[in-house]
C-alpha cells in the first residue's frame, strides 16, 4: 500500500509523489558493486543516416543510449531493416542492450507514386477509394 503526501518543488510549487512501504534495512543497505543506471531515465537517440553504422552505433550505445528511435516518416521498409539489423549488430558487438521505439507518422496522407499530379485547392474535399 502507498501513500500519498503533497511536497513542494524546487520552484515552490506543490506536486504529488507516492511513497512505497519499503524497509529501513533495504534503504540503509550498501549499492551493488554494479549499479545499473538504464533502470531510470532513457537517452533517446534518433536514428539516421549519420547514425546508421556499426560503429556509430556502438559508440552511441557507450555513451549512454537506451532507446533508439526509428522515424518512420522518411525511409523506406529496407532502409529501416538495415537500421535495425546494424543496431542489433552493435548491442552484440558491446553487450548493450536498447530498446527501440517506432515514430510512425500522425493522421496523414501520403501519396506516393503518381506519375500525374492531381492538384487541389484548399478546402477542396478528398475522397479515399481502395
Amino acid at each position: 500500500m502507498s501513500s500519498m503526501r503533497r511536497v513542494g518543488s524546487l520552484m515552490n510549487v506543490e506536486s504529488e509523489v507516492s511513497f512505497a512501504n519499503v524497509s529501513i534495512e533495504r534503504i540503509c543497505s550498501p549499492a551493488p558493486n554494479k549499479v545499473d543506471t538504464r533502470l531510470g531515465t532513457k537517452v533517446i537517440c534518433t536514428l539516421g543516416p549519420k547514425s546508421s553504422s556499426v560503429p556509430v552505433l556502438a559508440k552511441m550505445l557507450r555513451a549512454g543510449m537506451s532507446v533508439a528511435r526509428f522515424d518512420f516518416s522518411y525511409g523506406d521498409h529496407a532502409y529501416h531493416q538495415r537500421m535495425l539489423d546494424n543496431l542489433r549488430a552493435a548491442m552484440k558487438k558491446t553487450g548493450i542492450n536498447c530498446a527501440t521505439m517506432l515514430d510512425t507518422r500522425g493522421p496523414e496522407l501520403v501519396v506516393l507514386g503518381y506519375e500525374r499530379a492531381h492538384p487541389r485547392r484548399c478546402g477542396a474535399r478528398l475522397g479515399c477509394h481502395p
